[in-house]
């Protein structure tokens, strides 16, 4: 990540040529993301960042990140600019900018401070220590692509706000473009805006469809008044649900062998900040649907290569699963007539911190085959021990709705590149 920081006159531009050059290693056929952003400060509104010809729409408040993200196939050169131009341009006044940098967003960092066991310190990135035959060794370096996020009252409130703004912003420049006779369509490139007026102008759209066009946002404007409630309902829960909690989700990219590997994490924290602390398996007794989000680890999973890999072995042999028990729960499984009790696994959490996630996940692993000789199945077990020491851009202010999912998962769910590139696309268009 690079910062550049500084102080723009009136009426000026800067400009940043950007040179990115892509590991040799990477697959070509999947992006690194390069993302600006232009943090919150005095003045920002009259401040405009533009991605080679693009200009980005503005942040939809003071608080939000005023950014823009693209995909990375291949070395080259993007050039960022930030003009200083209030709406008012003669009153348009010098003010201090700070910029970053990014690409990918995500890194490792050299681990700070004592570790909890085992007494050794862990190195940026991940590995799994023990797990079943398919993930033992899976690792990934400081540039493995990992990701999460901590999740606070503010980030989750703040989705639900930017959708809501995000929508309304929408509306009313179609309906500023459609009362002038344009075709609005949000993300439109200066050139395929252009196209659309000269089929208006051609008369390929005709005015009948543009009419048709204007009563449909105006019912849709109609309708902002419900949707603005039901969004100040949704904060208010969150609120609720989030107070003195926030949430933990991880996603661990790495390879074994020749094949892509993760470990995906997600856990409720004691505190508004995270904070270090031990967690095991959350209970489910202890949540009040009127009360703030349960402690402890609400799921676990891994896998090698992607879904529908997975799936065939399934079919083929048994896999591993992941099993956590409450205290509760191992009573009745000890009470049953195949007992087979795990335990409500352990997560310690050296730091859990916006930017910043370093401990270790111990949960059992069961695999159950028929008995021959009748009877209960047999149980075989393993241990699932992973440490990890991961570092992320994100310092809780990303209009990031698709949070701790990274594009490994995506791939692993059947996603192909292109309908990635347009969730990712679709997604920032809330914090632009």
């Amino acid at each position: 990540m690079k910062w550049r920081n500084g102080v723009i006159a009136p009426i000026e531009t800067k400009a940043f040529t950007v040179t990115i050059n892509i590991d040799d290693n990477q697959p070509r056929d999947r992006p690194s993301r390069f993302r600006v952003t232009l943090d919150p400060q005095p003045n920002r509104e009259q401040l405009h960042l533009i991605e080679g010809t693009r200009v980005i729409q503005p942040a939809l408040s003071d608080v939000d990140p005023y950014q823009f993200e693209i995909p990375i196939y291949r070395d080259t050169t993007v050039l960022v600019r930030l003009a200083n131009v209030a709406e008012d341009a003669p009153a348009t006044e010098g003010t201090q900018f700070s910029a970053r940098f990014e690409l990918g967003g995500f890194y490792g960092a050299p681990a700070s401070g004592p570790y909890v066991a085992p007494d050794v310190d862990i190195p940026p990135g991940f590995n799994v220590m023990s797990g079943p035959p398919e993930l033992i060794s899976c690792q990934g370096g400081a540039d493995g692509g990992s990701v999460f996020d901590l999740i606070t009252a503010a980030e989750a409130t703040g989705d639900v706000r930017r959708m809501v703004d995000g929508g309304q912003r929408m509306l009313d420049n179609m309906e500023e473009a459609l009362d002038d006779g344009e075709f609005y369509i949000p993300g439109m490139t200066a050139q395929q805006r252009e196209a659309m007026e000269r089929a208006v102008a051609s008369g390929a759209i005709s005015e009948a469809q543009l009419a048709e066009m204007r009563a449909a946002v105006r019912e849709a404007q109609g309708e902002m008044g419900n949707v603005r409630q039901s969004g100040a309902e949704a904060q208010a829960e969150l609120s609720r649900e989030y107070e003195n909690r926030s949430r933990l989700i991880m996603t661990l990219v790495g390879r074994v062998g020749n094949e892509t590997c993760q470990i995906l994490i997600s856990a409720g924290l004691q505190g508004e900040e995270g904070g270090a602390q031990q967690l095991s398996v959350e209970d489910p007794d202890d949540y009040d649907s009127d009360g703030p989000l349960p402690v402890g680890i609400s799921n676990v999973g891994w896998l090698v290569g992607s879904i529908e890999d997975m799936a065939d072995r399934d079919r083929s042999e048994d896999l591993f699963d992941v099993c956590m028990m409450t205290p509760e729960e191992q009573q009745r499984e000890r009470e049953s007539s195949c007992p087979a009790v795990c335990s409500g696994g352990r997560l310690i959490l050296e730091e859990a911190s916006q930017g910043h996630a370093k401990g270790t996940l111990r949960v059992d692993l069961l695999r159950t085959r028929d008995n021959p000789n009748g009877g209960c199945p047999r149980v075989e077990r393993r241990e699932l021990v992973v440490g990890f020491n991961i570092t992320s851009a994100n310092q809780g202010q990303d209009a990031d709705m698709l949070r701790g999912i990274s594009d490994e998962t995506l791939r692993a769910m059947g996603m192909d590149e292109s309908q990635i590139n347009a969730m990712r696309q679709f997604d920032g268009m809330w914090g632009e």
